[in-house]
């Protein structure tokens, strides 16, 4: 996958010492996603509005356009690939992160995790988009891994993504 970089600042002299007289060179640049995660670039155009930090999976039957993935949905809304990364609406392009560290809103948990939530696996949703601590229980619905809880607590919730095979009941 394609990563992007982008440079913050350049070199001066007003910050030379910083690079030289062990300042925090950090301050003087970016490494692209610092998060490092892993994002499918924009190729992909959203077939719904779409909230960041949502459930994601493609929808082939609507020419390969992107959708809230749903554990008990039907066809390929059901493969997740991974959790919008910014907000769109319908038609625009969306990223996606498909594996490492991403920070969550609250209203993308049904339940949002507390710190002893940590190590905990998310799953996906029988509500379409959003993530819970708790596997889906209905049959026909499917356990589907989407990470694994690395911080919790309202506004710092982040999720570790690791899509995993789903399982249906």
């Amino acid at each position: 996958m394609p990563i992007r970089y982008e440079q913050l600042d350049s070199v001066t002299v007003a910050n030379i010492d910083t690079l030289t007289s062990g300042g925090n060179a950090d301050t003087l640049h970016s490494h692209g996603f610092g998060d490092g995660y892993s994002v499918v670039e924009p190729f992909i155009v959203s077939g719904e509005n779409i909230t960041d930090g949502y459930v994601v999976a493609i929808d082939d039957s609507s020419g390969a356009k992107l959708f809230l993935a749903d554990a008990n949905g039907a066809g390929e809304l059901i493969n997740p690939i991974g959790l919008a990364d910014g907000t769109t609406t319908t038609g625009e392009q969306v990223n996606v992160v498909t594996s490492g560290g991403k920070d969550t809103a609250d209203d993308v948990w049904e339940a949002i995790p507390a710190l002893t939530d940590i190590g905990k696996i998310a799953y996906m949703s029988e509500t379409p988009g959003l993530l819970t601590l708790t596997a889906p229980s209905t049959p026909g619905s499917i356990v589907q891994k989407i990470g694994i809880v690395a911080n919790g607590g309202s506004g710092n919730v982040r999720l570790l993504v690791q899509i995993g095979d789903g399982v249906l009941l």
